[in-house]
């Protein structure tokens, strides 16, 4: 497969690692807290150069990360992303902000192809 068909199918050297976290919050929040805590999150997730996407609700947590960060715009006006590999100190740096923001059981799954 030649290389701009291994960049549009996401595969080989395109074939982006990315990683899921869960967590739990005990006490529970309320609904104020949810809005915190999830704005919180996606400003430090943004701020390292990563994306998240998945669900939060009183009891838990569970995101998947990936890196990106706006690259160029084209002549449409999309705004067009750049994708790269996330790293174990990304997974690291998200652990540490999970604790320090009063998480509980947290799992930081291991890195693997955010392409499917």
């Amino acid at each position: 497969m030649n290389r701009r068909l291994r960049k549009k199918k996401h595969k080989a050297e395109f074939n982006y690692k990315g990683f899921v976290v869960t967590c739990k919050f005990e006490p529970e929040l309320d609904e104020q807290g949810v809005d915190f805590f999830l704005d919180s999150f996606i400003e430090y997730v943004e701020s390292v150069g990563l994306g998240c996407g998945g669900g939060l609700n009183t009891k838990d947590m569970g995101q998947h990360i990936a890196r990106c960060a706006p690259c160029h715009r084209k002549r449409n006006g999309k705004i067009h992303y750049k994708s790269d590999h996330c790293t174990e100190n990304d997974r690291q740096s998200i652990k540490k902000w999970l604790e320090d923001n009063g998480a509980k059981q947290i799992v930081v799954g291991s890195l693997f192809p955010a392409w499917g």
